[in-house]
């Protein structure tokens, strides 16, 4: 159905959209999958802290999935 409503997307997910860009300039040539495999080290071994501007992230997409449902 074209009109459902998105499910929000997962800290994880705000992570890799915020460091993408970065990770694929710093490995020119590498395929996606391995793109991806360095995105989920660096989620890995990031701190609470900076992993708490993901959350909430999260939890603001949380809260607009549920108001547009």
């Amino acid at each position: 159905d074209p009109n459902r409503v998105k499910k929000p997307k997962s800290a994880y997910l705000f992570f890799c959209d915020d460091k993408r860009g970065n990770v694929q300039k710093e490995n020119p040539g590498k395929k996606m999958g391995d793109i991806s495999k360095v995105l989920g080290d660096l989620w890995k071994n990031i701190t609470d802290g900076d992993r708490k501007k993901y959350q909430d992230m999260h939890e603001k997409d949380k809260d607009r999935y549920e108001e547009e449902k």
